[in-house]
């Protein structure tokens, strides 16, 4: 008798264990499906709101900042500089800054998004591909059907807690930079 109740103690720890795993991981990867759900709303309603639910903004512009052409240009000291200790650095970088207001104008602008002539706002048709996943962070690489030069890649990770997931990080491809910057 003692031996069946072993074998059923097991079974039951074994099953405890798999259903706890498969209810943290659905938490925990359906708080993509609420970030997804987010962005969409929020680009295609136009909603602030709906957008910072989805995109942590400052982290963005961090992202992007990090690809514009000249950031990293050598920093020159000016030899008539009277002050050794002190330098004033000018860098004629593009700066582009993304809010929650101005982010449907930077997707339409980089043929990301479109407005329609009644003024809605859909996006491009892209070709998306999961290039990694891991427990805090997701990366999507979307290519666009119509010219395979036009690619993104997003980054989605954990914002603050084990349930918000939010977009942190863009990579544009050189062409869709472009458009950006013209």
């Amino acid at each position: 008798m003692s031996t069946n109740k072993t074998q059923n103690n097991g079974i039951r720890m074994v099953l405890f264990y798999v259903t706890c795993a498969a209810v943290v991981a659905s938490a925990l990867f359906g708080g993509l499906l609420l970030t997804k759900a987010h962005i969409i709303s929020g680009v295609t309603q136009n909603s602030p709101e709906e957008l910072n639910d989805g995109i942590n903004f400052t982290k963005i512009n961090n992202a992007i900042r990090g690809q514009m052409p000249g950031i990293m240009d050598t920093v020159k000291k000016d030899p008539n500089d009277k002050y050794s200790s002190s330098a004033t650095i000018n860098s004629n970088h593009p700066n582009v800054h993304v809010t929650p207001e101005n982010i449907v104008e930077l997707l339409i602008k980089t043929s990301i998004a479109k407005k329609d002539s009644d003024g809605k706002v859909s996006f491009n048709a892209f070709d998306m591909s999961r290039e990694s996943l891991s427990y805090s962070r997701v990366s999507l690489k979307f290519v666009s059907t119509t010219n395979k030069d036009d690619w993104f890649t997003a980054i989605i990770t954990k914002d603050g807690s084990i349930l918000i997931w939010k977009a942190s990080d863009i990579f544009f491809s050189p062409s869709l930079l472009n458009k950006l910057l013209d």
